[in-house]
């Protein structure tokens, strides 16, 4: 299974979520609100009826979803 877990850079608790997720054979996608929009960014693309949607930035590119799940943990808004 693949979870997203939007976080910020020294949240140590999703760091060892994420390693015990893994550590079980699952994937875990750490996503730093706080660095967006400066270092990652968004987009979704709408084709033929379908969406698409993608994360960019530090340690993201090629990460699309879809998740089987979202660990919603002390998200943190965006720094403009």
């Amino acid at each position: 299974m693949r979870y997203l877990i939007p976080t910020f850079p020294s949240d140590v608790h999703a760091v060892e979520v994420a390693l015990v997720l893994e550590d079980r054979g699952h994937e875990a996608v750490l996503w730093h609100g706080s660095d967006f929009p400066t270092l990652h960014s968004a987009s979704v693309d709408f084709q033929d009826g379908a969406m698409a949607w993608e994360l960019t930035g530090l340690d993201l590119d090629g990460i699309r979803p879809p998740f089987d799940g979202v660990w919603y943990r002390r998200p943190t808004p965006p720094v403009l």
